[in-house]
């Protein structure tokens, strides 16, 4: 099957893409669900598939957490939580004023 985004938070696309487990998902411009709480990206992460990929030119524009986005889609058992993965990688820390 092939889709759009718009057609994936669509009620109608949104019900036939989650109701059965899919092979392989391929998100072409993956950097779309880099804000987790949009309705593109909630959308996304409720499609069951054995194995994901994300296509992307563009993996992080403003922030590591961008990156995090992205990386729950892919693996979501290991990245479950996004605080631990945003204090790991605080460019901030350890990082004076002086």
């Amino acid at each position: 099957m092939v889709t759009t985004y718009d057609m994936a938070v669509g009620s109608t696309m949104k019900h036939s893409l989650t109701r059965q487990w899919w092979r392989t998902v391929v998100l072409d411009e993956g950097h779309k669900i880099k804000n987790e709480g949009t309705d593109v990206s909630e959308a996304c992460r409720k499609i069951r598939a054995c194995t994901r990929v994300l296509l992307t030119g563009t993996p992080m524009q403003n922030n590591l957490h961008e990156l995090w986005a992205m990386l729950n889609f892919l693996l979501p058992d290991i990245f479950v939580a996004s605080a631990p993965f945003d204090s790991c990688f605080d460019l901030t820390k350890g990082v004076s004023a002086d």
